[in-house]
């Protein structure tokens, strides 16, 4: 006969994606406000390891990499605004990439709602002196077909 899959296995799940995704700060001290709005397009790839509960629903939890490069963003404060990516003005690296961690669920066949947090590995900073990294704790509603257990 084939070979089946064992129970483990048949719990298992590469998920990835393509997401437009904000990332940001805001910083201040009463008198002076900084604002900053980074967009990113990213992959994540992440392995998920999938649990049914009762009513037939499926939780998730997972982690693995991602990778993003910035679309677009501004640097504004009380007085000024610039291209975050301006590298002629000190701006930001595009390139980030680091390691993110989900968890979530399906909530009807096609929706899933997770909770996700991005932990930025590469220095976005515009020179290796000043360092950046960005870390994003996000909520997210996707569409993604739940997988048919076997």
């Amino acid at each position: 006969g084939a070979p089946t899959a064992s129970p483990l296995l048949r719990q298992l799940a590469l998920q990835t994606g393509l997401m437009l995704v904000g990332k940001g700060r805001k910083v201040g001290d009463g008198t002076f406000t900084e604002t900053t709005s980074l967009w990113y397009l990213q992959m994540p790839i992440q392995a998920l390891y999938l649990h049914p509960v009762k009513g037939g629903k499926l939780l998730y939890g997972g982690l693995g990499p991602y990778f993003a490069y910035g679309l677009g963003g501004n640097i504004r404060d009380d007085t000024f605004s610039m291209n975050a990516f301006d590298k002629n003005q000190g701006g930001f690296r595009r390139f980030d990439a680091g390691l993110g961690l989900t968890v979530g669920g399906w909530v009807t066949d096609q929706i899933t709602v997770n909770l996700t947090y991005d932990l930025g590995l590469t220095n976005i900073g515009p020179n290796a002196t000043d360092k950046f990294y960005n870390r994003v704790l996000g909520l997210n509603v996707g569409f993604s077909p739940r997988p048919k257990r076997q």
